[in-house]
């Protein structure tokens, strides 16, 4: 049983990796010249902060749906509602899927986002939901 649980430690580690480097990738076409471990500071803090923030929800709504196991023999009944934690981690993360036409520009990892001497914010939806000046504005 312990090989298996490092085996698959391991092998979630090694995922997660390849899941964050698309990211990495995306990220650093999206940042001026010269910022870019700045950037990769930045989002790996978010990341963190994001994980800390699911954790402490993730606990809370186990609290609020009242699954809090203690270990005793005979404790189905505080499995009851677990289900309810189960279904919203599987459907949320779907959810967000859904801003994903948005938030992701439409380009080749490869290719370069922004133009020299650009701002790194124009277009952004913040800028159009806003109002804020076009890329060509002064």
């Amino acid at each position: 049983h312990e090989f298996f649980v490092l085996g698959a430690w391991g092998a979630v580690g090694v995922a997660s990796m390849w899941m964050w480097l698309p990211g990495v990738v995306l990220l650093s076409h999206l940042c001026p010249s010269g910022v870019e471990a700045t950037m990769y500071a930045l989002l790996a803090g978010c990341h963190n902060l994001g994980l800390s923030v699911a954790s402490y929800l993730g606990a809370c709504l186990l609290e609020t749906l009242e699954v809090a196991p203690r270990g005793a023999p005979a404790e189905q009944k505080e499995f009851e509602n677990l289900w309810v934690a189960g279904l919203v981690s599987a459907v949320l993360p779907m959810l967000t899927m859904l801003l994903l036409p948005w938030m992701i520009p439409d380009a080749r990892q490869t290719e370069s986002l922004l133009k020299p001497g650009s701002s790194a914010i124009a277009g952004s939806p913040w800028q159009r939901w806003t109002g804020g000046l076009e890329e060509d504005d002064p």
